[in-house]
């Protein structure tokens, strides 16, 4: 277990708002020249146009999910395998290890791929061994969607398949504490070596159902609970968890890239859809690759999957090393830590297109599973140690899942000693009682037990735009800053540590595979200093890009009916250089007086409903945020319910109610058993049967129930 020394400060990010609205600014220099005037050691402004090589992905061919389906392939996939449709991908566990899965591709982590119920999963696949009957029951795992991680332990959100002993297969689904659906292991229609299977798993919310060569085979009523994977990658080849191939002695126990259960054998035309395909569907499908192979593709399209790989690309010839680019760099130590751009790295990429930055701007992407740029460790950065440092970049993150360093010196493989700038994984080391919750963070760890950092939680708002972070040691504390801003400050004597490890941009210095803590985003402008600058700098720092506003949270309707004569307010925050104007429209109607964060719409009428909008704007540019709100008719509001009521048998009965509407109101009566149809409410209606009647009141739209009162016939 981990254990931090750290501050958060949750409740300043309204503050960060509201001081970068308000803030005075001075006249400044461009970002470079002040950046240059701190005398940075090392400053990779990542302009370089020179292209990168493609590293070895595979392409989701789904339309709606597109290149943000991509799949990166990790350790030893061979592509351009003969597969049952074009080509496939052979994944190596040539041994049946259950702690290996160093043969995999990993797709980033996307909601569209891991839709709650209902969904399908279906491939293809052919193993090039099976495990005898005394083989382990759960065996190995072709394909998963699963984040076991949080909860203590138990969590199974998501979904996998196995072949176990004797080639038996089995589909798990599971929630937060446990699997909650198992089908098998099955024994009908087993695993044989060399022979192609179409293997389905489906869920309609209720039930779920595992098919092979389009049969269904078994099936399982689900327990409450399922939850569909968070944040871990959707993975061909293997499973998520904790494996034996973390890279070093310290990441094989914090395997949360590792992975078990490596299959061995082929895989061929993955697919996830947000539908419940039918039993004719999937034997559809399965009996296509005999019957329509030319046009086996375009008939699972049409299902509309959300993710779909072929796996049809070629066999990967790597690029030579010496193609790869070179990041200049511009700090004092010139080009002596120059940087390689690794494979999975990708230069000359849209960057910043702030006017302080200047014409032409780029930044480097990083995927998330491999590459990042790689220096000489020379004296100047080794020898900072227990030394004030100030670490800084830009960076544009698309996932907050796992650990993504952003600059990073280790992991030392002796001590497990690192320094780090980073988005922290979502397993909550730092005890808030928070999981799932990705941090910024800052700091140092000696030995890989105690972690000593400034962390801060990611806002919603940051993933997807561009995010100034700056983190220092000043000599007393870890200081963390966000678009200028401290956020968090955390304290400790030592400072940087003592280790034998490279720096890195965009992941671990000299990554594992396996346990790299890659970057998935964008980086911009990555600096190093060896002295702690001051929070007045580095909020001009921040002030020198000319950042026009960027909308972290965007109005947002309630949830619900929003009703006649009852009130709204939305609420829009931006950030960037001051001063931030903010305002609010109706239509293209500007809303006289209405200047501020919120827009509180009160007593609202029906004719009230439209598109409301804010624009926020500065010296540098604006953004928008809009809305369509729908207002409804009131629903009525008893206000004085009936009385229970005895009579003789043929006597007459009166009961009445008070409703408070916005409207007309008119009453019935209804039976809350039997007949249900409501009759007109007179108020005074002969008995004939016991039973508790309601007054139902009912207006042009909605309708109310009162409390159900008795009537009961009185002895004679």
């Amino acid at each position: 277990m981990k254990l931090r020394n750290s501050i958060l400060a949750y409740s300043r990010i309204a503050g960060i708002f509201l001081f970068a609205s308000t803030a005075a600014v001075s006249v400044r220099a461009d970002y470079p020249s002040l950046v240059l005037s701190n005398s940075p050691v090392a400053y990779w402004r990542f302009n370089e146009t020179t292209p990168s090589p493609q590293p070895p992905v595979v392409s989701n061919v789904a339309p709606a999910l597109g290149a943000t389906g991509t799949g990166y392939i990790v350790d030893d996939v061979t592509l351009g395998q003969p597969g049952i449709v074009g080509n496939c991908a052979l994944f190596d566990n040539a041994a049946d290890t259950v702690g290996n899965c160093g043969s995999r591709i990993d797709v980033p982590f996307q909601p569209a791929i891991n839709p709650n119920a209902p969904w399908t999963v279906e491939c293809w696949v052919k193993p090039r061994s099976v495990l005898g009957p005394s083989g382990d029951a759960n065996g190995l795992c072709p394909v998963s969607s699963m984040e076991p991680y949080f909860h203590g332990g138990g969590n199974r959100s998501g979904w996998l398949f196995y072949c176990g002993a004797s080639g038996k297969w089995q589909m798990r689904i599971g929630g937060v504490n446990s699997y909650v659906g198992v089908v098998g292991p099955v024994s009908s229609s087993p695993a044989q070596v060399g022979v192609w299977q179409h293997i389905a798993g489906v869920f309609d919310g209720v039930t779920v159902t595992l098919y092979i060569n389009g049969v269904s085979v078994g099936s399982a009523t689900a327990g409450p609970g399922f939850k569909p994977d968070g944040f871990s990658s959707l993975r061909i080849g293997g499973s998520p968890f904790n494996g034996g191939l973390g890279g070093t002695p310290y990441t094989s126990n914090l395997g949360l890239y590792a992975g078990n259960r490596g299959w061995d054998g082929w895989v061929d035309e993955v697919a996830v859809f947000a539908t419940a395909l039918s039993s004719n569907t999937l034997f559809a499908h399965y009996s296509a690759a005999t019957t329509n192979n030319a046009g086996y593709g375009a008939q699972i399209l049409a299902a509309n999957p959300v993710g779909y790989w072929h796996l049809d690309e070629t066999a990967y010839t790597p690029p030579d090393p010496s193609t790869y680019p070179i990041a200049n760099n511009s700090g004092s130590l010139g080009s002596a830590v120059n940087g390689t751009e690794l494979l999975g790295l990708e230069a000359d990429q849209a960057a910043l297109p702030y006017t302080g930055f200047g014409a032409g701007n780029k930044a480097c992407f990083f995927s998330g599973e491999s590459g990042y740029l790689s220096f000489t460790n020379v004296p100047t950065l080794s020898n900072l140690v227990s030394t004030p440092i100030t670490m800084m970049a830009w960076i544009k993150p698309l996932a907050q899942d796992f650990e993504r360093d952003i600059i990073a010196r280790g992991i030392d493989p002796t001590t497990g000693a690192e320094v780090y700038f980073r988005i922290s994984d979502l397993v909550d080391w730092e005890g808030t009682g928070v999981d799932e919750t990705a941090y910024y963070e800052v700091g140092e760890t000696p030995d890989g037990a105690t972690y000593n950092s400034a962390v801060f939680p990611v806002p919603a708002g940051d993933i997807g735009n561009w995010v100034f972070l700056a983190g220092t040691w000043d000599g007393s504390n870890w200081n963390l800053y966000r678009n200028g801003v401290l956020v968090a400050q955390a304290p400790d004597e030592g400072g940087p540590s003592q280790l034998n490890s490279d720096w890195s941009v965009g992941s671990r210095g000299d990554p594992s595979p396996e346990m790299g803590f890659y970057f998935d985003g964008y980086i911009d402008e990555p600096a190093i200093f060896t002295n702690a600058l001051d929070g007045g700098t580095i909020q001009a720092l921040y002030y020198a890009a000319n950042v026009p506003p960027v909308l972290t949270v965007a109005p947002q309707l309630p949830s619900g009916p929003v009703y006649s004569g009852s009130g709204v307010t939305f609420t829009a925050l931006a950030e960037g250089n001051p001063t931030l104007g903010y305002q609010w429209y109706k239509g293209s109607t500007g809303l006289a007086g209405q200047n501020a964060t919120s827009l509180a719409l009160n007593n609202l009428a029906t004719t009230d409903g439209g598109t409301y909008s804010v624009i926020v704007t500065n010296a540098y540019g604006a953004a928008t945020g809009s809305v369509a709100l729908v207002v409804v008719t009131s629903p009525p509001i008893i206000t004085v319910q009936p009385t229970p009521a005895t009579r003789f048998a043929g006597g007459t009965f009166t009961f009445s109610v008070s409703p408070l509407a916005l409207a007309p109101a008119a009453a019935c009566l209804c039976p809350t058993s039997g007949r249900r149809e409501p009759r007109p409410f007179l108020g005074l209606r002969p008995l004939r049967t016991p039973g508790p009647p309601a007054p139902r009141v009912a207006i042009p739209a909605p309708s109310l129930t009162s409390m159900a009162q008795p009537i009961a016939p009185a002895s004679p």
